[in-house]
Formats: C-alpha cells, sequence, structure tokens
C-alpha cells in the first residue's frame, strides 16, 4: 500500500470560491497553489471547517450543490478527504448545527451528508477525541459515542449504491496504546457482527496531535505500533495530524497515511521552517536577512528582510500574500520530508532512513 500525505486546507472560506485572506493565494491564485499542482495533490479539509469563517446556512447550502472541486475553476482532480471535525465539537459541547440542518440527535448522518456533499473521495466518520490526561470514565464515555457514531455512519453507507460510496476510515482513540488497541479490536468485532467490515478501507488514530505538540514522540509512536498490532493485513492506518520529522518513524511502525495543518498554522504566526535543520525560525528573527536559506521556488528572489517589513507595517504590502507563501514553503518541507521517507519504505530501507 502506496503512503499518502493530504495537506489540509479549507475550500470554504467565504461566500465564493475566491477566497479571502491566506486562502486566497494558498488554494489557487498563486501558481504553486494547491489546487495548481501538476499532479495533483491529494488535500484533506474538516467537514465543519465552515465554522471558522462564519458562513451563514444560505451561503453553506450554495456550496453544498455541488461538489467542492466544481466550485473551483481549476480543474483539481486529486483526491478528496473530508474529515468528520469531531474536535469541532469537542471544543464547544454546546455547538448547535440544527440551523445548517444538522439535528443533534442525527449527528453521524448529517456529517456524512456533508461529506457526501463535499464530493468525498475518502471520509472519516464522526469521532470525539481523548487528549493525555482526561478521565478514564469521560474517555470511555467518548469511545462509546465514537462507537455508536462508527456504527450508524456504516449503516449508512450500506444503504448507498457501490459509485455514491466513498472510502471509509474508522476513527479510533484511547488513553494509552493499550486502551487504544482493545478500542481498536472492539470496534472491528462490531463491524464485523454487523456486516460492515468489508466497508471499511481503514483506521484513523487520532488524538495524537497534543502528544506531538508535547513533543511525546515515543507514545505517538507507540499508538501506531498499537494500532498495527489489531489492524488486518493491507488495511491503512492513516495518522491525524502528523508530519516533519516524525512521519519516517510512523511508517516504520505500520501508518500509510498522513494529514497536515501545521504548515499554514506555523505561517500564520510567522514561522518559517528550515529546509535543512528543520529548525523553526520566527520570521522576525529573519529580518536582516538578505535572502532565505532555500532554493524552492517560493524563496528564490526574495528576502526576509522585505518580507519582514511588510508583516510589521514598515512598507506597504499584503500581510495575508507573505504568510500564504510561508505557508507554501513550509508545505514543501513536509511534502519533501514525506517523498524521501516513502522512497525510502518502498525501497525496504525505512528503517535506516535517518541513519544514512
Amino acid at each position: 500500500m502506496e503512503p499518502v500525505f493530504y495537506p489540509a486546507v479549507d475550500f470554504i472560506n467565504g461566500r465564493v470560491p475566491k477566497g479571502t485572506g491566506v486562502w486566497r493565494d494558498l488554494l489557487g491564485d498563486h501558481p504553486l497553489g494547491l489546487l495548481n499542482r501538476n499532479p495533483p495533490l491529494p488535500l484533506l479539509t474538516s467537514a465543519l471547517h465552515f465554522l471558522n469563517h462564519r458562513i451563514s446556512p444560505m451561503a453553506l447550502s450554495h456550496w453544498r450543490s455541488k461538489p467542492l472541486r466544481e466550485h473551483y475553476p481549476q480543474g483539481w482532480t486529486g483526491e478528496l478527504f473530508v474529515d468528520s471535525g469531531g474536535f469541532m465539537l469537542i471544543m464547544d459541547p454546546y455547538l448547535d448545527l440544527s440551523r445548517y440542518g444538522i439535528q443533534s440527535d442525527r449527528l453521524p448522518e448529517g456529517i456524512l451528508e456533508l461529506q457526501l456533499d463535499y464530493g468525498a473521495d475518502r471520509i472519516a466518520s464522526l469521532d470525539w477525541p481523548i487528549p493525555p490526561g482526561l478521565d478514564p470514565e469521560e474517555a470511555k464515555r467518548r469511545q462509546r459515542l465514537t462507537l455508536e457514531a462508527t456504527l450508524r455512519t456504516g449503516r449508512r453507507l450500506a444503504e448507498l449504491p457501490p459509485h455514491r460510496r466513498p472510502k471509509w476510515l474508522v476513527p479510533v482513540h484511547g488513553l494509552d496504546p493499550d486502551d487504544l488497541a482493545q478500542f481498536t479490536q472492539n470496534t472491528l468485532n462490531a463491524l464485523k457482527a454487523e456486516g460492515l467490515i468489508e466497508l471499511v478501507d481503514g483506521v484513523a488514530v487520532g488524538s495524537l496531535v497534543p502528544r506531538r505538540l508535547r513533543y511525546l514522540y515515543g507514545e505517538v509512536v507507540a499508538f501506531i505500533r498499537a494500532v498495527r498490532r489489531v489492524v488486518p493485513e493491507g488495511m491503512r492506518i492513516h495518522a491525524f495530524g502528523m508530519s516533519g520529522l516524525i512521519v519516517p518513524f510512523l511508517m516504520a511502525e505500520g501508518a500509510t497515511s498522513f494529514d497536515a495543518t501545521s504548515y499554514i498554522k506555523n505561517a500564520i504566526y510567522g514561522i518559517y521552517i528550515h529546509p535543512k535543520t528543520y529548525a523553526r525560525i520566527r520570521l522576525f528573527e529573519m529580518k536582516d536577512w538578505d535572502r532565505y536559506p532555500c532554493d524552492c521556488p517560493i524563496c528564490v528572489g526574495r528576502s526576509p528582510r522585505e518580507d519582514a517589513a511588510i508583516v510589521y507595517g514598515k512598507t506597504k504590502g499584503s500581510i495575508s500574500s507573505i504568510y500564504s507563501l510561508l505557508a507554501i514553503h513550509n508545505l514543501e518541507v513536509d511534502l519533501d520530508i514525506f517523498r524521501k521517507s516513502k522512497e525510502a519504505l518502498l525501497a525496504g530501507e525505512i528503517n535506516r532512513f535517518w541513519g544514512n
């Protein structure tokens, strides 16, 4: 199974597909925008990402009138992976989606309908993340909710004709690796019992990002290893929110796909990823540099000093354009690490990747 890397994007960031702010350049206006690549990039978006952009119910209805790719003129043909956006429900437990036609008693089905309307080629069904240190009883409650949503999603998918049925990743979460392995096994057993297992393309391991942000890389690796122990051979394992230097280690443990928002989150905070040392450098720390330490098409011919002057209001210019260029550069670093890791995996050398 060939590994896949999905940059995460916000397709619905305004009333029209032209886009606003950073997304205008990042998606399509810049020649290296994510919809302009050849070969096309696979992309991930959250089913609920429109909530970040104050999209009205009427505007969302327009966006749902046809698949997302058909709203954009670039002719992008890459794979579209639509995550459920369950983490947004955790952040706001009182979130009411009824004004968007998604009723609280039909959340799994409502999220799936959104994903189908977006034209998803691959989905992850509704889930409830389990961050480190969560009360064990609350963790069990969230696992029960996730399993219930998984089964309800599977039942609805089974009713669809095959040509309308996207590839399905089942989300799994746990307090620790053993708990995760047990929940994964319980989920697969429940799907088998209902005759839904044949609809499953793989599992998606969540709740990893808080551990990565705390530099608990060993735990992240252990979580992927635990899932690999219990899933059938040939079943995809997706690692939510993983990019950069941890990718080859997760590949070595059996992870086969990844997604990332860090490339744009870093850029919005003015952070540039060094292409050789992978250090995170703030733009204001580079204000005396005449050139970027990179030969990618984004960096060649540009000056950190001039970019910093625009961002900090010393000279006129588009701040959002600077951030979008930083994001594209940061993504190029992630993609380079992913490509090299993938080549090493396919050559049977992933375990020696960083030693060469």
